[in-house]
């Protein structure tokens, strides 16, 4: 199928608009492996620009087809626009300033209580980061 035919079914299996619930097999099909080749080109591509664009500091990985942003050397899933706010600098988790300040001091924590912990980078760091012998991560609704 030529690649505008291509685009249309592709669109229908994306909106789940298929009326007689029929795939079109020929979009998986060896013939159209060109097609789908500049599907997957063309939108990585302006991906690229846009994070150019927007100087996104910031590195994304693709893990199985999901899309994690590192952050202090943490992968954060991203399920949220909150993750890919940053413009124009690195985003970085809080709790390395405060690591980097019980560090200062030579603190070691024995326990970690995270409140409100919304998506637990905090946790996440802070476990990766610090030996803890008891850590607790809660999110108030």
């Amino acid at each position: 199928m030529d690649y505008k035919e291509f685009i249309v079914e592709l669109r229908k299996l994306i909106n789940n608009q298929n009326l007689d619930n029929q795939i079109n097999e020929n979009i998986f099909s060896s013939d159209d492996r060109f097609n789908r080749g500049k599907v997957l080109f063309d939108q990585i591509t302006l991906l690229e620009e846009i994070l150019n664009i927007f100087k996104f500091k910031n590195q994304i990985i693709s893990i199985n087809n999901k899309f994690y942003i590192e952050v202090d050397g943490i992968n954060l899933q991203i399920v949220s626009p909150y993750f890919l706010k940053g413009v124009g600098k690195e985003v970085h988790i809080s709790a390395k300033k405060i690591c980097g300040v019980l560090d200062h001091f030579k603190k070691k924590p024995e326990i970690i209580i995270d409140v409100g912990s919304c998506w637990g980078e905090t946790s996440l760091y802070f476990a990766k980061d610090m030996e803890v012998a008891l850590f607790f991560q809660s999110k108030v609704p």
